[in-house]
């Protein structure tokens, strides 16, 4: 038990094929309306304004490299998806447990509509030349099964996609994430 307490619990994250993405961008309007042109019409000087809707399905790799303890139980996860510091989407995958020297794969839905994001993001959605960078970033707490103390961390995943085509893309690589200890001992 004390070895337990002092050695914390172990997780590895990543994020891997499949995990697609689906981007729409429409101009606002003066009027607050939606002009539902899917190429943005502005000169991209700041005036326009563009609302994004996303939708992306991930393939959440999660890990408990531990040899030799129990089950880890994970509690609900709330992921958020930002461009430049903007939201774009979020999800949550429920709560979960996990066997010592095991691998689970999940899905994750994550969504956002009506994003008010930047002409340059619109424009770099819309070109089909710029690969799109985004952060997928997370908190949350693991315990022991049977466990009364769970251990808080943090992840951080910098994703990678090709240009969209048609407002579609699929990231190409297993992307490791880096999960750091945010709080330990928590009751």
């Amino acid at each position: 038990m004390f070895f337990i307490l002092l050695g914390g619990v172990h997780i590895g994250v990543s994020i891997r094929d499949p995990t697609i993405a689906a981007f729409q961008i429409q101009e606002l309007a003066s009027n607050g309306t939606t002009t539902g042109n899917a190429v943005p019409t502005g000169n991209g000087d700041g005036n326009a304004k563009y609302m994004l809707n996303t939708d992306m399905v991930f393939s959440v790799d999660v890990r408990n490299p531990t040899t030799a303890w129990g089950h880890y139980y994970y509690e609900g996860v709330r992921w958020h998806v930002t461009y430049e510091n903007i939201m774009i989407a979020m999800g949550i995958l429920p709560s979960f447990s996990q066997g010592p020297s095991s691998e689970t794969v999940h899905r994750l839905r994550l969504q956002g509509v009506n994003t008010m994001v930047p002409a340059s993001l619109a424009f770099d959605l819309q070109s089909n030349k710029s690969a799109l960078n985004i952060r997928a970033t997370t908190s949350f707490y693991v315990h022991l099964t049977g466990s009364v103390i769970k251990y808080g961390y943090r992840v951080v995943c910098n994703l990678t996609f090709p240009p969209p085509a048609e407002g579609f893309t699929r990231l190409q690589s297993t992307t490791a994430c880096l999960v750091a200890d945010q709080d330990r001992g928590k009751y």
